[in-house]
């Protein structure tokens, strides 16, 4: 009888030991971040000397999960806790928790006929059809060309000077700032539009799809727009931007924005469209990008894709990194239409975005989008 409860005792007394040693390696697992529950983070991509360095620090210590239309998520390998990264890495990546992952939509689309949007149509597609008839192919393909001959571009004066005339030619006033070029079509009211594509470059590429594409979408629904309204007056202000620095931190789009913000011009912009990469596509997809509280907008513009184009809309309701987030961050409605992200280009940012890797046509179904919402709100 003592025998047995001796060799009971020992048991006890081991498996308090095999107990405590199994809590401390959970504690250690949990400090070093071996848990079960996976670790996610987003990457914020700004495309400066930091923002490669961090991405390069982290190359190996995660692993890519998936993507959300431009947004790339990634899982933090198990061993590494994101607090104790440098600050220079927490600026460009971020954690996602459970409820942003569910949050983080990329949905393919045509459109909802029964959405309740404070965006309806207002003119027959014959109407609206009738003026898409007016773009042109060559003079969009003729306009990109004019672009990338001045090079890598900047906020330099030479390209500045040449927007500007592009716009005299079409018998419209433009101005400059300290990085936009700026012309309108005024309306009956103050309420507006903006319609926005920036001009510059990263270094080391001519940029024919970023942003060649969409200063030369602006330039050519400037035109189209004008002669639209040759003969009559818009019911809103119509406002083409042309923007600079876009690539350094949307510093044209928050100059804009600040402006029309200073003249109490900002709260009557029904929309901002931005063009940015419309040049590259394999799946005859667009991407109309949003946020959440502008789902209305893109269900809209996917009224219009369905109707107007031979193009699909994929939306996506999680905005980052062009220049419509400075008129979204001021609760200004907007929305960036760019080429689907999953066959984007790939060339982006590099040496090789040349006008021979470009897709017109694509281009000019876009633009056929863009136009039909400037009809559908000024006719």
């Amino acid at each position: 009888m003592l025998r047995s409860l001796l060799k009971i005792q020992g048991k006890v007394k081991f498996m308090k030991k095999i107990l405590i040693l199994l809590s401390c390696l959970l504690l250690n697992a949990h400090a070093l971040n071996f848990s079960s529950e996976k670790f996610y983070l987003g990457y914020r991509h700004i495309h400066t000397k930091e923002g490669n360095k961090a991405f390069k620090y982290m190359k190996k210590k995660i692993v890519h999960t998936f993507s959300r239309g431009r947004i790339n998520i990634y899982e933090l390998k198990k061993g590494y806790q994101f607090r104790k990264l440098p600050e220079f890495v927490k600026k460009h990546f971020f954690v996602l928790d459970k409820s942003s992952l569910s949050n983080l939509r990329d949905y393919q689309t045509g459109w909802k006929r029964n959405h309740k949007s404070s965006y309806v149509r207002k003119k027959s597609d014959a109407i609206i059809e009738a003026h898409l008839k007016k773009l042109s192919i060559d003079n969009y393909t003729e306009t990109i060309k004019s672009i990338v001959t001045h090079g890598p571009r900047g906020n330099e004066e030479k390209i500045r000077e040449h927007v500007i005339s592009e716009f005299l030619k079409m018998g419209l006033k433009p101005i400059k700032d300290e990085y936009n070029v700026v012309t309108k079509i005024k309306g009956k009211s103050k309420k507006s539009i903006v319609i926005i594509g920036h001009m510059d470059t990263v270094s080391g590429t001519i940029g024919a799809d970023d942003n060649a594409s969409g200063a030369a979408g602006v330039l050519e629904l400037a035109r189209v727009s004008q002669e639209a309204f040759a003969d009559k007056v818009p019911e809103l202000t119509i406002y083409f931007v042309v923007s600079a620095d876009e690539e350094i931190g949307l510093k044209g789009a928050h100059q804009f924005v600040k402006e029309m913000k200073e003249s109490n011009l900002s709260e009557h912009i029904k929309f901002s469209i931005n063009m940015d990469m419309i040049a590259y596509n394999k799946n005859q997809v667009v991407d109309l990008e949003t946020n959440k509280k502008n789902k209305s907008l893109v269900e809209y513009f996917a009224v219009l894709v369905g109707k107007f184009t031979s193009l699909k809309a994929n939306l996506v309701l999680q905005a980052w990194g062009s220049d419509h987030i400075p008129f979204l961050n001021n609760d200004i409605p907007a929305l960036l239409t760019i080429e689907n992200w999953k066959t984007h280009t790939p060339c982006w940012h590099k040496s090789c975005d040349t006008l021979d890797t470009l897709n017109f046509e694509y281009a000019m179904e876009i633009l056929k989008l863009n136009f039909s919402a400037i009809l559908d709100s000024t006719l």
